[in-house]
């Protein structure tokens, strides 16, 4: 049965501006949030993450989270002669392509565009994200003489996946 109940506390056993949700004795399942033309727009999941259905339109309105604006992933990793996760969102491995050579390659895959920050702890010298492909993206850090060198760096990504 799918029973339980909704509602919303004014100022109810210490509850003072905050909205419950009681599920009576039903376990599980999403809270799902829709317009009045019946399109999901935000989904509260039973294991705590949430999902966001709407798209940042032309013009994004100020304040306000689209699902292509959320970082989708993020890693922070070591390209020496070993390339090591050091801490990640998303990732699933490191591809070791030589010395400051490294692909990042996406636990899920994103479906189309997406973008890359980048940031390494190189002196006098730069990093790039090279190949943006939907399964990875290939990070290389140079030296100020144009060699590839190892460095810790971090990869943040946001689009569609």
């Amino acid at each position: 049965t799918r029973g339980g109940y909704f509602n919303i506390y004014g100022n109810e056993n210490g509850a003072t501006g905050k909205i419950q949700f009681y599920a009576g004795n039903v376990s599980g399942g999403d809270i799902s949030f829709y317009t009045q033309a019946a399109n999901k727009k935000l989904t509260v999941l039973e294991t705590g993450g949430i999902t966001v259905a709407t798209v940042a339109p032309a013009t994004p309105v100020s304040n306000t989270l689209y699902a292509d604006s959320i970082i989708k992933g993020w890693c922070n990793f070591s390209s020496f002669t070993t390339p090591g996760i050091n801490d990640d969102v998303n990732v699933v491995s490191l591809t070791d392509q030589g010395d400051g050579n490294t692909d990042v390659v996406w636990d899920l895959d994103f479906s189309g565009s997406y973008a890359v920050g980048l940031t390494s702890n190189i002196t006098n010298g730069f990093s790039e994200g090279t190949v943006i492909a939907t399964t990875h993206t290939n990070v290389r850090t140079w030296n100020a003489s144009g060699v590839l060198v190892g460095r810790t760096s971090t990869i943040i990504a946001v689009g569609d996946n």
